[in-house]
């Protein structure tokens, strides 16, 4: 693929997206999150915003969403099912931009696959379904209480106007969380949304946007299709 139709495809792309979590929203919530351990609730741009509920990875390993996973950090976000993906098959796309991010992913970049289906998608079931595209540390496959889950779909799907845009894991007509990948560097108040049918290399050009100390070169890595 050449520069032309990179910028081609990315245009094309930026028409889709839906409107960036608002910045001066972030942290300015009344609903306050209770912290999820013990300790101080977490300071940050996001604090208030994001909830701070605890979430189990695909190893078993347990987190707290904002203060653990998303404050300070530059992360990739998108929501989705076992069951589902046959039906809506995105991860692989994923798995490309995986293997672009190179060893920023775990270092300046995360990315985080959370299940809308956590009755089903237990840590195992997740495991397994990570190994399927060979996923390397800094990728993580999240799962949590429905309650839980439901909370961080909702303050990544939310418009000003307070609808949200997610389905269920057996509602999933007219559903954003399934079609979006959110990108985001939070200590900056920075985000941003790309269509998660985009090519990896779509995905990957929005990380010069994010602040990265060592900007993300996917010119060198490109993915080429016959």
């Amino acid at each position: 693929m050449n520069r032309r139709e990179i910028i081609s495809t990315i245009a094309k792309g930026a028409a889709l997206l839906v409107p960036a979590l608002p910045v001066l929203t972030l942290g300015s919530d009344g609903n306050k999150q209770t912290a999820a351990a013990c300790g101080a609730s977490p300071s940050g741009r996001g604090a208030h915003y994001f909830p701070n509920v605890t979430v189990v990875n695909h190893e078993g390993e347990r987190a707290v969403f904002y203060r653990d996973l998303i404050k300070d950090k530059v992360v990739v976000i998108n929501f989705m099912s076992i069951a589902f993906h046959e039906k809506y098959p995105i991860t692989q796309n994923l798995a490309g931009l995986q293997d672009l991010l190179g060893d920023h992913l775990g270092k300046d970049v995360f990315m985080y696959s959370i299940t809308f289906d956590p009755a089903n998608d237990t840590p195992r079931a997740l495991r397994a379904f990570a190994n399927r595209f060979n996923a390397k540390p800094g990728w993580s496959f999240l799962t949590g209480s429905e309650a839980d889950v439901k909370s961080i779909q909702d303050r990544f799907f939310t418009t000003i106007d307070g609808k949200t845009h997610h389905g269920t894991a057996t509602n999933c007509g007219a559903d954003c969380a399934r079609g979006i990948v959110r990108i985001g560097n939070e200590s900056l108040g920075r985000w941003t949304a790309v269509p998660s049918r985009s090519r990896p290399e779509v995905m990957a050009h929005y990380f010069q946007f994010m602040g990265l100390e060592k900007p993300l070169d996917h010119s060198e890595h490109m993915v080429h299709k016959g």
